[in-house]
């Protein structure tokens, strides 16, 4: 009988979902007021990784995204970053948002 180790498992699929599109960072609002953001490394070659917005009032995003006819782009806006070093302050707690997964194999 051999035992499995669990840290050389590499599942394809969770929850029936494929892992690669979960979400890492779901839809979400923060529970302090403000957040702030700072990109350290320069996002060149990286696919994914943008801070995500929902363009209305947070709650009416929620019910927006469980209906099922929420569409990137109409209803939310990716904030730019634009080079290291830069902060992104927000009242996290008021909007939702979301980091888009990480698509790319570029390393930081």
């Amino acid at each position: 009988m051999s035992i499995k180790d669990p840290s050389k498992e590499k599942p394809e699929r969770y929850g029936g979902a494929d892992i690669k599109t979960i979400p890492l960072d779901p839809w979400h609002w923060d529970s302090l007021a403000y957040t702030g953001v700072v990109l350290l490394n320069d996002m060149e070659g990286l696919v994914g990784g943008e801070l995500e917005v929902m363009d209305m009032e947070k709650k009416k995003g929620m019910r927006l995204l469980e209906s099922g006819k929420y569409r990137k782009g109409v209803h939310s806006s990716v904030v730019g970053y634009d080079s290291p070093g830069k902060m992104i302050l927000a009242q996290g707690s008021e909007i939702l948002h979301h980091v888009t997964p990480v698509t790319s194999t570029h390393r930081r």
